[in-house]
This record gives C-alpha cells, structure tokens and sequence, in this order.
C-alpha cells in the first residue's frame, strides 16, 4: 500500500475502516440520513470515496464536493451538474435512457438567486426542481447523495452571501430529508473538515439538522496505525 500524506485515497491505497463503514451501511439500509463527524485528516473522504468505489447492490452513489460554492445558487448549480451526468445515469442500467430524455426535457438553462429555470421557461425554487429531476427515479435503485464539504459552504454562504440564505439552504435539506416520496428514493450523506454542528449552532438552528444520524470517525487505534505504517 503506498501511503498518501493530506489527500484523499481510493481503491488499493485505502486502509480499510471496516466498523466505520459497517456502522454508515446500516445506517443507510435503516433509511437514515447521515452526517459524517471527524477530526481533520482521519479519512472522511476517504470513506465517502470507498462508497462510491464498491456500493452495495441497488445502491447509486453520487459524490459532490461544494467547498467553493459560496451561495445557495452555486451549491445548487453543482448538485444538479452531478445528477446530470451522463456517467451517473448510466448507473441506472434499466431506465438510463429514459432518463435520460426526462433530462433532456427537464434541461436546467440557469441557475440563479431567483431559483432554476428550465428550459421549458418555467423557474422554480431550488426544492423543487430537486424533486422533478428525481421524482421518476426507478425506487429499486436508491440514490446515495454525499455532499462533502458541507459545512464549509455553509460557512461561506454565512461570510460571502447572507446567513438567512445559508439558514434556507439548512432547511431546504431538511425539507427533502422529510419528504416521504424523496426519501424512498435518496439518502443524503454530509461531511467535511469542519464540523457541522458548530456552524449551525452559530445561526441557532440547530433543529434543522436533528434528525441526522451523526456517525463519528474516529481517529485509527493505536494498533491500526502500527499495522497502517507496517503495510
């Protein structure tokens, strides 16, 4: 195994976190959504990454990093690029096409302040043009959404844009998670470099994330890290 010093490994050079990953599975398959909660540099990305490399059977996961967005339009613009690539669709082996076209007739043409307009003329808020592109997702197939650097955007939507508008994006989340129908279909996973909990806390909403399933990765045991050095 080669060892990778203050980046994110995957596939051969991961070290496994074999209860980490047993503990995020279950929660997944017990239909919670999760945040992710670590120290810096103990392999959250990692971890998301060994997801995204060996789902388990009818599971879809999709990756998305939003460090850099600094408002509620960036986010979502960088959510709805990841769900319309064509590489993510054609996980979906039994409808990629048909989704395809629902695609191609839901085109995004912009996304901005005001909300996603499509390319139909028609502008909706951010919400609810999440729900259109997956409403018709085949439900055997559940989509895993892990948004990394959650937090981080959180924080730069507080400093750059308007903490009411970070504040919208927390519930809009929240909104989603609650939502019967979308959340038969998705899962949605937070994690990042900062924690979570302290920037919401900041803007006193911490109920908007309560009813995350918070899954603590600790750093490696003293006898893992010998044994990681040793490999």
């Amino acid at each position: 195994m080669k060892i990778t010093v203050g980046q994110a490994v995957r596939k051969e050079s991961f070290w496994e976190r074999k209860y980490e990953l047993e503990d995020i599975w279950d929660a997944i398959e017990s239909g919670s959504h999760i945040l992710i909660s670590a120290p810096r540099r103990v392999g959250k990305t990692s971890i998301l990454y060994k997801i995204l490399d060996e789902p388990k059977e009818n599971y879809i996961p999709l990756y998305v990093d939003t460090e850099s967005a600094d408002s509620q339009s960036e986010f979502w613009e960088k959510l709805f690029n990841a769900l319309s690539e064509e590489e993510f669709i054609n996980k979906f082996e039994s409808i990629s096409k048909g989704y395809l076209e629902k695609l191609k007739k839901l085109r995004i043409k912009k996304v901005s302040v005001l909300g996603v307009a499509f390319a139909d003329g028609e502008t909706v808020d951010y919400k609810e043009a999440f729900k259109r592109l997956v409403k018709d997702l085949d439900e055997d197939k559940k989509i895993i959404i892990m948004i990394d650097e959650f937090a981080q955007t959180i924080e730069n939507i507080i400093k750059y844009d308007n903490p009411q508008n970070a504040i919208s994006l927390l519930l809009a989340h929240r909104e989603l998670r609650q939502d019967a129908k979308i959340a038969s279909k998705v899962t949605f996973i937070y994690a990042g470099s900062i924690g979570l909990e302290s920037v919401v806390s900041k803007l006193g909403v911490t109920k908007h994330i309560n009813d995350l399933n918070n899954i603590k990765v600790p750093p490696l045991s003293s006898e893992d890290a010998k044994a990681f050095t040793q490999s």
